[in-house]
């Protein structure tokens, strides 16, 4: 992985992306919708004010996995961090769904895959022991970024 100090956002950036991720939970409120109402996620979802409905779709019947939106240029991308919105990031979440990105870029060919650094923001976890656990699954192809 190579580690980025850049706006997820800043176009040159984004535009260059096959892929780009923001961090999300398990929990799907009563209007079917995926919880993204802080940090990364909340920004996507005020982006793209449909996704919260697909991916909350996508958790009621799959559970709290991946999933990709293959119809955005980039490609948006489900990376399950926690599993309620309200507790902190798990670090076995987090090597699950580094596994479970590398196999969606191996199956779509990406080159580029932008992430917000998982579970260090709102998610309260270490830096230093978030990278050991997705160091060694995610190769030079992703880029992985802190403001």
């Amino acid at each position: 992985m190579i580690e980025l100090q850049v706006d997820l956002f800043k176009p040159d950036f984004f535009n260059s992306l096959d892929a780009v991720c923001f961090t999300s939970n398990g929990v799907v409120r009563s209007d079917g919708k995926l919880t993204m109402g802080a940090g990364i996620a909340k920004e996507f979802a005020n982006r793209w004010p449909r996704i919260s409905a697909t991916f909350g779709t996508l958790v009621k019947s799959g559970g709290n996995k991946v999933y990709v939106l293959n119809f955005y240029k980039p490609h948006i991308v489900s990376f399950p961090t926690k599993h309620h919105w309200r507790g902190q990031s798990d670090l076995k979440l987090i090597e699950k769904s580094a596994y479970e990105l590398a196999a969606e870029a191996d199956k779509f060919s990406w080159q580029r895959v932008g992430l917000n650094f998982p579970g260090i923001g709102m998610g309260g976890l270490n830096k230093n022991e978030v990278r050991e656990v997705i160091k060694n699954i995610l190769d030079e192809r992703f880029y992985v970024v802190s403001r």
